[in-house]
């Protein structure tokens, strides 16, 4: 089983996914798969990284949100990246009977009613992502890849009042259906939003495994929740209960390469910035579902099972 997260294409998600590319942190138990949404280097640039690092990845090449579906002629195109064997073709299905290019893998609509009323393509051999609960019934499991949306946004106060809790089980749950993997939008919301709009306050949210495999998701908000003002005193805030919280569950917390990096920062009284934050914390979750599958697979940074190729 895998986990392939899914990335939208703006700038954090690329910067996030390009640095762990080079730093080799990204586990053979995880595939990307990127919806690319602006017209920018950036993209280009991630692709090439990742290709370098012997990455396998799903690239969307019918984008349907954001900027880049809406150019006629892209500035900067991806389509040689196919020629690339790490760089596997994924398309939305809404029900064609046939491609213009075949797919590796066919993107059932978020929505579950909606996915529910469409049909597999017949003598289609590659993957399939679905919502959970969407799949039908003959559906050779291992090439089912099952969709959920965990994380919700909320305010502040509502995180304060509920600082943990139940964030998936899918991983575990699935284990013995012998399925493709899961796939989720990691610490964001299914629904694509362009443009996100500064908050009052600041919460970092860290994933972690519990003793029964679940995965669970604590929030820490800082002291002030009701100002704009000073965001790098609200970061000193939130990771001073982030480094109690460690200390008081060692069990619990792991050290990832993303919570080392955000304790430098606050060890040098410095600010990442949010979208540091928001790449660091997306990062330690991508590390600790990687943690959880190295468990389950027998797997570890690196290694990849001959038995499992994306393209079969």
């Amino acid at each position: 089983m895998k986990y392939y997260p899914y990335l939208r294409g703006r700038q954090v998600e690329l910067v996030l996914l390009g640095k762990m590319a080079e730093e080799h942190l990204l586990s053979s138990d995880i595939v990307p798969i990127i919806e690319p949404v602006r017209d920018y280097s950036l993209t280009l640039r991630t692709l090439e990284k990742l290709c370098r690092a012997q990455q396998t990845f799903y690239l969307v090449d019918t984008p349907k949100v954001g900027q880049y579906y809406l150019s006629e002629q892209p500035k900067y195109p991806y389509e040689e990246f196919f020629a690339e064997p790490q760089c596997l073709r994924a398309l939305h299905y809404t029900g064609q009977p046939t491609f213009s290019a075949e797919p590796d893998l066919l993107i059932y609509p978020f929505d579950f009613l909606a996915s529910r009323k469409l049909a597999p393509p017949a003598d289609f051999n590659g993957k399939q992502l679905l919502p959970a609960l969407a799949q039908p019934a003959d559906f050779p499991p291992e090439r089912l890849i099952v969709g959920e949306s965990p994380f919700h946004f909320q305010k502040l106060a509502d995180y304060q009042k509920m600082p943990d809790e139940f964030f998936s089980n899918t991983l575990m749950y699935f284990d013995h259906k012998a399925l493709a993997g899961v796939s989720d939008f990691l610490l964001g919301p299914a629904r694509y939003i362009e443009k996100s709009y500064p908050r009052p306050g600041l919460v970092l949210h860290l994933t972690y495994q519990d003793p029964f495999g679940n995965l669970r998701i604590r929030h820490f908000v800082s002291a002030v929740i009701d100002s704009f003002q000073a965001p790098k005193e609200r970061f000193f805030e939130a990771m001073t209960q982030v480094r109690q919280w460690c200390a008081r569950h060692p069990l619990y917390a792991p050290k990832t390469a993303a919570l080392r990096e955000l304790e430098d920062y606050f060890a040098r009284r410095a600010f990442p910035g949010m979208p540091g934050i928001k790449r660091l914390t997306w990062q330690h979750h991508l590390e600790v579902v990687a943690a959880l599958l190295a468990q389950r697979n027998g797997t570890m940074k690196g290694e990849t099972d001959e038995n499992d190729d994306e393209t079969s």
